[in-house]
């Protein structure tokens, strides 16, 4: 377009954003309070099997005679040996408390209790998959009230469950469903944001995540029942379900599909609000923006194909530890499940709200990968310690872990140029979804296996490995970016590396040598000479 003299061009969304409408401010805000609450939710249906899965020999029961003497011997432990006892020789003192109990998910069948649990995040897998195209198809609002409507019929649905293979399927159900969820709404409240904000929005989203367990665990403490609190979550579903029409659609999908006008306005209400404006040029076609580019060409570079391979390492151990953990502070800890996810919910939210600010200060991966360290070494004194020590330490566990997957995606976004980002970050999240769909088996574990520390382990070597993938990532913070793999910024240069048997060799050998023989600084295919 030629005005006064001057070559103007069509600008894309992310440019309207960042040079006029404003990148974050109370426009983008009020999107995200609004889309936001899908979350509350979301985690409310996500860990309502969790808090009725805890131990079912911390329940209380009654002796079905008052002269059985060997019934009374063992209900005086604090961790009764129902095993030892004929099934007639005793009672729940309240059945419908939770599903173990219901169920008799006791003894040899005590590990099924984790059944609906890995249902659950089986389903949410496929939900990501499938509300991930639709929502291209027919917008990201509708994709989110479909979603909600499955979530909450489905939810509502297994608490009249008769057994454990319905309640199974509907829990895989209810998965599908918070998977959409999940989706759509951060694709809702991320696309208004300028580029410069998106990766601190997940943060913001986890920590009302983290409010969601609280509500979650609140009412499983106050309800009678896991029937009741299967109703309560999925009527809370229900009620965000009719709010979202009322809710803008994403101007990017709206651009993709033609409706520019539409587009435009969205951006215009969301400038009157930032007290911004629209830019002088109309927005540019989808078409004409850098393209898409697929799977296969991150395959193709090595820079970018070494940065997925380790973000795919560090993003199923994430959730996987992430998952895990809260599932060991219901299953194995002393006290209350539900006063325990509370307390674990509430410092997580506090955790997440601190950890961002000094993550911006201190660098991306680094801070990723303290949290991992930390998280590997409470995960192994949780495995050496009893009673308080090992809940208190256990719930640190668990923060760490909350804290460390609200940083995955302000770590890995940066990483990738625009091009590939999307699909980059899909694949990211995909893997997230497998590690928590494995993380139930670390629960099997805690009541199959008498040796109280073996469960532990797994979690503590997930950090761990974690914690050497972040450390292997590329700092992002700082990093311009990129719209093309071939406008990336080079890579630090970094020295050569000796021989490890010259290495030990030399005389000045120092820890700065051994840190930069074992570190790999940068992310190139080929070293360069610096000797």
């Amino acid at each position: 377009m030629q005005v006064g003299g001057a070559q103007r061009h069509d600008v894309s969304i992310d440019e309207a954003l960042t040079h006029g409408v404003g990148e974050f401010g109370r426009g983008q805000l009020f999107i995200i309070l609004q889309v936001g609450l899908a979350w509350v939710p979301a985690a409310a249906e996500m860990f309502v099997a969790a808090s009725s899965s805890a131990d079912a020999t911390t329940q209380r029961f009654v002796c079905s005679s008052a002269q059985d003497e060997a019934c009374k011997a063992v209900a005086q432990h604090s961790r009764p040996d129902l095993c030892s006892l004929a099934r007639s020789s005793w009672q729940w003192s309240r059945p419908g408390q939770s599903v173990a109990l219901e169920w008799d998910l006791i003894c040899s069948q005590a590990w099924m209790v984790q059944l609906p649990i890995f249902s659950l995040f089986f389903g949410q897998l496929l939900g990501f998959m499938l509300f991930a195209e639709l929502a291209d198809v027919i917008g990201r609002r509708r994709a989110l009230m479909a979603a909600a409507a499955l979530a909450a019929v489905s939810g509502a649905g297994s608490a009249l469950a008769g057994n454990l293979w319905w309640y199974m399927c509907l829990r895989a159900c209810t998965g599908l469903g918070i998977g959409g969820v999940l989706q759509a709404s951060l694709q809702l409240a991320s696309e208004p944001v300028g580029p410069n904000w998106r990766a601190w929005l997940a943060t913001l989203m986890h920590c009302v995540l983290a409010a969601g367990g609280m509500l979650l665990a609140l009412l499983a403490w106050l309800l009678p029942g896991w029937r009741l609190l299967a109703v309560v979550t999925s009527l809370i579903m229900l009620l965000f379900m009719i709010m979202v029409p009322s809710f803008p659609e994403s101007p990017q999908w709206l651009l993709a599909i033609g409706r520019k006008g539409e587009a435009t306005a969205a951006l215009a209400e969301i400038a009157s609000r930032n007290k911004g404006h629209l830019p002088e040029v109309p927005l540019q076609d989808m078409g004409q923006g850098p393209p898409v580019r697929p799977l296969t060409d991150i395959l193709s570079h090595t820079r970018v194909r070494r940065r997925l391979v380790l973000s795919l390492v560090l993003w199923p151990c994430t959730w996987a530890l992430y998952i895990g953990l809260t599932l060991m502070v219901a299953v194995r800890l002393d006290g209350s499940a539900p006063l325990n996810l509370l307390t674990c919910f509430g410092i997580n939210a506090a955790a997440v709200a601190v950890a961002a600010p000094v993550m911006e200060r201190l660098g991306r991966s680094s801070t990723a990968a303290t949290v991992f360290v930390a998280g590997g070494v409470l995960c192994l004194l949780s495995a050496f310690s009893q009673g308080l020590m090992q809940r208190l330490v256990g719930i640190a566990a668990q923060t760490s872990a909350a804290v460390a997957v609200s940083l995955l995606y302000a770590c890995s976004s940066g990483l990738f140029p625009t091009s590939v980002r999307v699909v980059a970050m899909r694949v990211c999240t995909l893997a997230g979804n497998v590690g928590a769909v494995l993380a139930p088996g670390v629960a099997v574990l805690a009541v199959t296996v008498h040796a109280q520390f073996v469960p532990w382990i797994p979690l503590a070597a997930a950090s761990f490995v974690a914690a050497a993938a972040a450390l292997a990532l590329p700092e992002s913070l700082g990093m311009p970016h990129a719209d093309a793999i071939q406008d990336m910024a080079p890579p630090l240069p970094r020295r050569k590396l000796l021989p490890l048997h010259q290495l030990f060799k030399t005389k000045s050998t120092n820890l700065s040598q051994l840190h930069g023989y074992f570190m790999r600084l940068g992310d190139t295919s080929t070293a360069s000479v610096d000797v």
